[in-house]
């Protein structure tokens, strides 16, 4: 007669179960002899694992800058928003995603820092998707500016035919 194997960390066995089955993504179990899937602990907040089977808690990895996790057993992160930002880990809530300010913008998602508004640009609002262009016949050779007043006219004899420049010809 063959004995029984005990079941693995990072594993469970139904009764009368002939094979170990893993925890699923997002779980994690460091004891052995586990019954149930429910027996698997799940990732805390403002940490993930996308892998099976684990066997310990540190697998359970920090949210990533630009991300967040309000959930628990989950496999990824959630990323802030257009026009936000996070500058640390592990966070746990969507509040962690700051607006970027006035004279700064973030156009892409997941990101953990906001841009200062270029030369030849402005950012009036909180939250700043996108920069806006100083229009053609102005400019502006300042940066992290918040106001179209920004925007100056080209001098007399000088001209300027593009938008978003920083000087005239």
């Amino acid at each position: 007669q063959t004995a029984c194997n005990d079941c693995r960390k990072g594993y469970y066995c139904p009764k009368q179960s002939s094979y170990d089955r893993p925890c699923g993504i997002g779980k994690i179990s460091n004891e052995t002899n586990k019954v149930a899937e429910t027996d698997c602990k799940l990732c805390s907040y403002g940490k993930f694992s996308n892998e099976t089977s684990q066997d310990n808690e540190n697998i359970c990895k920090q949210c990533l800058k630009g991300t967040y996790n309000d959930l628990l057993g989950q496999s990824v992160c959630k990323v802030c928003p257009n026009g936000k930002y996070n500058d640390l880990v592990g966070q746990i809530n969507s509040t962690a995603c700051k607006n970027c300010e006035p004279g700064m913008y973030s156009d892409v998602l997941n990101t953990i820092s906001c841009i200062i508004c270029e030369k030849g640009f402005y950012c009036p609002a909180t939250g700043n998707l996108s920069r806006i262009p100083c229009p053609a016949g102005k400019y502006s050779n300042l940066l992290n500016q918040t106001s179209d007043t920004s925007c100056l006219n080209c001098s007399t004899g000088m001209y300027n035919s593009l938008i978003g420049q920083a000087l005239c010809k």
